[in-house]
């Protein structure tokens, strides 16, 4: 089974946000610092303008949502803008443009004019599907990532049918 697409840096950076979204060490890193920004936005609101009195509850209580919701803004930012920046050093000709995945019995094959990669249903680890992406794990940092809207050629249903008949049981991971 083979499917062919255009894989851009949109696409990069989108498989790179869901990762960081969902990866469970970020996770507790991104609520540590929630929690962090929150205590001090209220003890500034509360400690710092004591002449508000009472008010100046609901001004802690503001000021640590605003920076928690600054900081979220920040954090996506960053990643993108980071990730452009490293792309920007360098030639990109085998990671950006058309590509093929094939899945056979033995594993997944990614081709595209400069370069091929093999990956063994043995190291597969799972497979994540978002609106706009199929990512297909093969380390915790590591996925093949398929843009959904921009096949060009093959049946994406079909791959993602055969995909699943491939990998491990949930006692993998």
């Amino acid at each position: 089974m083979i499917v062919h697409f255009e894989f851009g840096e949109e696409d990069l950076l989108a498989a790179n946000r869901y990762h960081i979204s969902n990866s469970p060490s970020l996770r507790r890193q991104r609520v540590t610092v929630g929690i962090s920004m929150a205590f001090i936005g209220f003890l500034s609101g509360t400690l710092l303008i004591p002449t508000l009195g009472t008010a100046a509850i609901f001004v802690g209580i503001l000021l640590a949502i605003s920076l928690n919701i600054f900081i979220a803004y920040q954090m996506r930012r960053n990643i993108d803008v980071q990730t452009s920046r490293l792309l920007k050093e360098g030639r990109n000709d085998g990671l950006f443009g058309p590509q093929e995945i094939e899945v056979t019995d033995l594993g997944v094959e990614r081709r595209n004019p400069f370069r091929r990669s093999f990956v063994a249903w043995s190291i597969v680890r799972r497979m994540e599907e978002t609106p706009d992406l199929i990512l297909l794990y093969v380390s915790s940092i590591e996925a093949i990532a398929i843009p959904r809207k921009r096949i060009t050629e093959g049946n994406l249903d079909e791959l993602i049918t055969e995909i699943n008949r491939h990998l491990p049981g949930p006692w993998a991971d």
